[in-house]
């Protein structure tokens, strides 16, 4: 079957004004600020959503990539000699997460639209924090989403002579 030009920019034009509009006031589209190429994100449905069926939480952990330490692919997944992989998956798009004492894996959740939290979580890839915010859980995952991370300064250990 041969489609001439036409046919296709008609096709096109049928498709395109069949697609509904997406207005300003949308929740799943962020608000932008006057500042280009900036976004500014207001509480999204989802947020208040997860705010209102979470609870408030608190972990002391390791900073990880979640893939690697789910899979144990390159690994534990885990510490210092891992970092420059972990830093590679979370900058290739892999969610961030904390590894608490017992093993237990919180996935970061989104804190910037569109980069979820690799710019608050990339310095502290292998280093142990806190971080506070809320939680969820479902099918098994454990969710959190981060308000507040610090890094948990461990103290020096003098080598033995």
């Amino acid at each position: 079957m041969k489609i001439r030009s036409s046919g296709l920019i008609a096709i096109l034009f049928f498709t395109l004004i069949q697609m509904p509009p997406v207005s300003a006031a949308d929740p799943s589209v962020p608000a932008t600020t006057a500042k280009p190429g900036s976004v500014k994100l207001n509480m999204t449905k989802s947020d208040l959503q997860m705010k209102a069926e979470g609870k408030p939480f608190t972990v002391e952990g390791e900073v990880v990539d979640a893939w690697c330490y789910s899979s144990h692919t390159m690994g534990t997944g885990r510490g210092e000699k891992h970092k420059p992989c972990a830093q590679a998956c979370i900058l290739g798009g892999v969610s961030a997460g904390i590894v608490d004492d017992q093993g237990t894996l919180y996935i970061a959740a989104k804190h910037v639209g569109y980069e979820g939290c690799q710019k608050m979580l990339l310095p502290l890839i292998a280093k142990r924090v806190k971080a506070t915010g809320w939680l969820t859980t479902t099918g098994g995952c454990n969710l959190m989403k981060i308000r507040q991370i610090e890094e948990i300064k461990l103290p020096k250990v003098s080598a033995a002579k």
